[in-house]
């Protein structure tokens, strides 16, 4: 028993291996956005926005080329785009704002695209895939 007198100092820690602990940094494991895939969803890369804002953007800016579905190849040239991957709407659309997707329908297809936003040109995206 511990007399008023004695008492053990706590600033002392007690006995510890010397070691420090080391937390490893280790690189995600997690695949790149652009991998990432299901049938049911669009592609990860882009966002998942409601149908009806893609459907409003698409009938007001695409379907008087390409079709109500997507079915026509637009000036008889582009290909029919009802049922292309959101991604693959996505890099188009951007690929046609910088100017470094398209041929003979590049200069239209800029002009179209120039002043979307990234919300807007992946609700196209999103609403696109969705033509069958």
């Amino acid at each position: 028993m511990l007399q008023a007198d004695q008492s053990t100092p706590i600033d002392k820690p007690s006995k510890v291996e010397d070691k420090p602990s080391k937390v490893e940094d280790k690189p995600s494991v997690t695949p790149p956005i652009s991998t990432l895939k299901s049938p049911e969803q669009p592609s990860k890369a882009v966002a998942a926005p409601s149908t009806h804002e893609g459907e409003a953007l698409f009938n007001a800016r695409c379907a008087s080329c390409h079709g109500t579905k997507g079915e026509k190849k637009a000036m008889n040239v582009s290909a029919a785009i009802g049922g292309w991957d959101a991604k693959h709407v996505v890099d188009a659309l951007k690929g046609y704002q910088n100017k470094t997707y398209g041929k003979k329908l590049q200069g239209l297809m800029t002009g179209q695209v120039s002043k979307l936003s990234e919300l807007e040109i992946s609700q196209l995206g999103y609403y696109i895939q969705t033509l069958k």
